[in-house]
């Protein structure tokens, strides 16, 4: 009953689709983040929230979380294929049952390619397809992939690769122009199912992506404070990102049960990002060569376990869905350096007072558990339809500081978590044409707070600064409201909606606290924010034009976030922006 988008293949395929931030460019609300000195493309941001609080999953299986934290170290979820996609579905808003409350700014659920789909263009038992694209020159991708059929089995391989280069930047005044980048990253996809009819479908699922980018960070070159004395910085950035997935679905005659479907995952990703700083000599600091390395793991593992049924009641028809989602993660984070005297030779692994290697919260195991049910309910011919969900979700968080993150944060207080919510949801839905329909929908959300903003603890001597962990952080919690209107005709669709979500004890990572009065140190912590709101305008339309094959795209989108208890603007929240496209199709 909500805010919901379907990005079909052809459409992917039509927008010339290199990247999420193309496949998402006529979404209104929704944005990818891009920094264009180092790192690309970040975590996807809906309605002015984004990183963790958006839920991303590709074929049921959640990414992992980002963590980021200074200048040279950035673990983000930007970095996904999107040559073998066959369908993008964008949930906007806390309104997920399905995929968790947690998803506070909604939810993005990628499908990739399988056997059928492809096969079934070719219409015969082995099909393929071959595509180059690039964008604007500068970045390339080449995909291949291949499937066939055989009796009960099928089986889909696919192959991309991207090559790139860094963007056309405007340098800041008496700086250097751009910073110079090669980007190269590979992806392989394998899908083997067995179909047994009334016994089952099984399949098994494994994809990797590996990527790496060297970038010349001329950007920082003689810029300031730290940086004046920088002549050269190199960044080599690495991710490597697999799943494997075995799942198993049982068809069923039952009442309230036709399906039944069991998913057993397993994700990991791994970041490793170097960062060599040359530095000359200013006045009593020799000239020096700085190493630094960060990197981060994610490894999680999980179960979801779900069925749908339809059955009728009195003049009512019912489509429910329910399950079951088990997982476990577990987060291990590190930094390291080294610093060479370019004069003796001599190394030290203490750069800029902090003594190496460091861990910036201790290595944490997420424990959640989630327990759903959502019935759609149609009201014979009236038109009117109303969908409400309920959903359970308990986390349990584990830290277990060691040696290295003892060592760097002695006497801090660390903290495990336990905390559990029971979440709601109402969605309406009115047909009051074949064409046209009014809907609104009452959500709740709720999100446990990030080990990284529970636990995080690391100093810099040089600069007299601290960030403390915060053990008294409380769960964040949002109300959200959402009505529109849809039509859907000969002359194409559009779709309006305005929104409104209240947010309780919004987490804000490392606040600027001010001075200790004992040590003189800046502090910084994570706080809970006491009240927020979010609230906008979206509007979207996919509209055939008077000449044959024309088409446009539009889609706008205006929002204004607040701290309620402050009364100062959320900065969170992009401007207000018109997308506008044409698009022509040969009849």
């Amino acid at each position: 009953a909500g805010s919901v988008s379907l990005i079909e293949i052809e459409q992917l395929e039509q927008r010339l689709s290199t990247d999420l931030a193309s496949a998402l460019r006529y979404e209104p609300g929704v944005s990818v983040p891009t920094d264009a000195v180092r790192f690309g493309a970040g975590s996807i941001s809906i309605r002015g929230l984004s990183g963790n609080r958006v839920g991303m999953h590709i074929d049921g299986i959640p990414v992992g979380e980002s963590f980021a934290v200074g200048s040279f170290s950035n673990a983000d979820r930007g970095s996904l294929e999107t040559a073998f996609l066959s369908r993008i579905e964008l949930l906007r808003g806390p309104a997920s049952t399905l995929y968790g409350s947690d998803a506070l700014g909604g939810v993005l659920s990628l499908r990739t390619l399988g056997p059928a789909e492809l096969l079934a263009e070719r219409e015969s038992e082995r099909g393929g397809r071959h595509r180059v694209v690039s964008d604007e020159g500068r970045h390339w991708l080449t995909s291949s992939v291949l499937a066939g059929q055989s009796g009960d089995l099928d089986w889909l391989a696919g192959l991309a690769w991207r090559t790139g280069s860094e963007r056309d930047n405007q340098p800041r005044p008496g700086g250097l122009r751009s910073n110079p980048a090669d980007s190269d990253g590979r992806t392989a996809l394998f899908k083997l199912g067995l179909d047994r009819g009334w016994a089952g479908r099984y399949q098994l699922q494994a994809e990797q992506l590996r990527e790496s980018v060297d970038t010349d960070l001329r950007s920082f070159v003689r810029g300031l404070a730290q940086y004046a004395s920088t002549t050269d910085m190199q960044g080599e950035d690495a991710l490597l990102r697999q799943r494997l997935g075995i799942s198993a679905s049982f068809p069923y005659t039952l009442p309230g049960l036709e399906q039944l479907r069991l998913q057993l995952w397993d994700s990991r990703s791994r970041a490793d990002q170097r960062t060599l700083q040359t530095r000359e000599a200013a006045g009593r600091t020799p000239a020096s060569l700085r190493d630094r390395r960060f990197v981060y793991k994610d490894h999680s593992q999980g179960l979801n376990l779900g069925g749908e049924g339809r059955f009728g009641l009195g003049e009512s028809q019912h489509w429910q869905v329910f399950g079951l989602d088990l997982s476990r993660t577990r987060l291990n984070e590190h930094r390291d350096g080294l610093e060479t005297r370019l004069d003796t030779g001599a190394v030290s692994n203490t750069i800029i007072g902090e003594v190496f290697p460091v861990r910036d919260f201790p290595p944490t195991t997420v424990q959640e558990l989630g327990i759903y049910w959502q019935d759609e309910i149609r009201f014979g011919a009236s038109g009117l339809s109303l969908i409400p969900g309920l959903r359970h979700e308990r986390f349990d968080l584990d830290a277990r500081p060691d040696v290295i993150y003892l060592d760097d944060n002695p006497g801090l207080a660390i903290a495990d978590l336990q905390a559990s919510a029971t979440t709601a949801k109402l969605g309406a839905r009115f047909d009051y044409s074949d064409h046209g329909q009014l809907f609104a929908q009452y959500a709740q959300g709720f999100r446990a707070p990030p080990p990284a903003d529970l636990n995080i603890g690391f100093t810099i001597p040089a600069f007299n600064y601290t960030a403390l962990p915060n053990p008294a952080l409380r769960p964040e919690h949002s109300r959200g409201l959402e009505l529109g209107w849809r039509y859907s005709g000969a002359i194409g669709s559009t779709e309006i909606v305005a929104f409104r979500n209240r947010y309780t004890d919004l987490i804000e990572s490392r606040v600027n606290l001010g001075r200790d009065p004992e040590s003189g140190a800046l502090v910084f912590q994570s706080q809970n924010r006491a009240a927020a709101r979010i609230e906008g305008v979206e509007a979207r339309a996919d509209l055939t034009l008077p000449w044959a094959g024309f088409g446009t795209q539009i889609a706008a989108a205006w929002a204004r976030g607040d701290d309620t208890a402050l009364g100062v603007p959320l900065n969170s929240i992009e401007p207000a922006r018109l997308s506008l496209g044409v698009s022509y199709d040969s009849p």
